[in-house]
């Protein structure tokens, strides 16, 4: 820990990043896997893992030539900064729609779950004004936090697939490989978009102390996120079978509800899968605000970031309650990852990449070593 000047560890951006990357999107993979592939669902978790892999590492390359510097300080020497400032506020705009659908979600899921009485307006704020504090601290405040979470987020999650395992059904996974090679490529893109928080690196890489370990920081990430999706989705399809699957609404917090835990240790095990999602859902959200602050922070040459933070709430309320169902926010959240993650992900971060090369602005990752 680097206290009190905004710079964290690798590790400690590792864990932000874990939970992340593991937010809202695991509980509805294994029904959008099965879609694609049927049984063979889990085969797309494993393409789209990969294809994250190939993502970070432009992204990371991309961070390397300016470890000082964040999206909106480095965008501008490679395009010019009125581009740069373009490109930033497009990004600002992505932050606060994501932020908002996020936080639909989470309302929804939790007054279905566990305050059916409580209006959603009422569970939206809270969660979005506990947010809003983390985001006003500063970065290091985000990783404490995140140090702290991580073993409660992570360990019961573990503990339930573990035990999941009695319930295991081999014959719901047959039979194996299926799936077209349209199939596979289609799912496994898809499914890669899931990890559209990596370009969250891009503003990131500037706390980071020592510099340029973006690259070790993504493949660690990565590869814990991609086991537990992967051991996730399978379990899920092992035990409901394909079309039990695609029939639940919320098939993790389903597959929760039918594991039964040794002794009667707690009666609701879905209540550990809220309690990891509420830490994950909490996570992403206040480090799209942190990150919404600091490009504004940024843009208007301000010396401090954390007055900025309460001026974005209300545009993120307003956008939050304005779908009219649960159906509805489903629908933003595949037109903003299917028609504009991609921007943000792969075509900004590769054309930065190797506009940057060609006109040989900032440092070789040699030189930065």
């Amino acid at each position: 820990m680097y206290s009190m000047n905004d710079k964290v560890s690798t590790r400690q951006v590792k864990l932000i990043l874990i939970l992340d990357m593991f937010s809202v999107s695991v509980l509805i993979l294994p029904r959008v896997t099965v879609e694609v592939a049927r049984q063979d669902g889990w085969i797309l978790v494993i393409g789209g893992t990969l294809l994250a892999f190939l993502y970070s590492w432009f992204i990371a390359q991309l961070v390397k030539k300016f470890p000082e510097e964040t999206f909106v300080d480095f965008s501008g020497h490679i395009v010019t900064r009125p581009i740069g400032m373009l490109l930033s506020l497009f990004i600002l705009l992505f932050f606060i729609l994501s932020a908002a659908i996020k936080i639909r979600i989470f309302g929804e899921l939790t007054k279905q779950i566990l305050l059916p009485d409580t209006p959603i307006e009422f569970i939206i704020i809270s969660l979005l004004l506990i947010c809003t504090y983390l985001s006003r601290k500063g970065y290091e405040c985000r990783a404490r936090v995140a140090e702290i979470l991580f073993p409660i987020t992570l360990i019961p999650l573990i503990l339930i697939l573990l035990f999941a395992i009695p319930k295991v059904e081999i014959p719901n996974l047959a039979p194996f490989f299926q799936l077209s090679w349209k199939e596979f490529f289609s799912g496994s893109y898809y499914v890669s978009l899931t990890y559209i928080t990596l370009i969250l690196l891009l503003f990131s890489n500037a706390f980071v102390q020592p510099p340029n370990k973006s690259g070790g920081i993504c493949r660690t990430s990565l590869l814990v996120v991609g086991l537990l999706k992967l051991s996730t989705v399978v379990m899920t399809i092992a035990i409901f079978g394909a079309k039990g699957t695609q029939r639940q609404i919320w098939p993790v917090m389903t597959l929760m509800q039918v594991i039964h835990l040794p002794a009667s240790f707690i009666e609701r095990q879905e209540a550990l899968m809220m309690i990891f999602w509420l830490n994950t859902v909490f996570s992403i959200v206040s480090g799209y605000l942190y990150f919404s602050s600091v490009i504004v922070t940024k843009m208007i040459k301000s010396n401090e970031q954390f007055y900025l933070v309460l001026p974005l709430l209300p545009f993120i309320y307003i956008l939050s309650l304005y779908p009219s169902d649960i159906i509805e926010v489903y629908n933003w959240q595949q037109w903003l990852r299917r028609k504009i993650g991609p921007i943000f992900l792969i075509v900004i971060p590769f054309l930065l990449w190797l506009i940057a090369k060609i006109r040989k602005v900032g440092a070789t990752s040699e030189e930065k070593k």
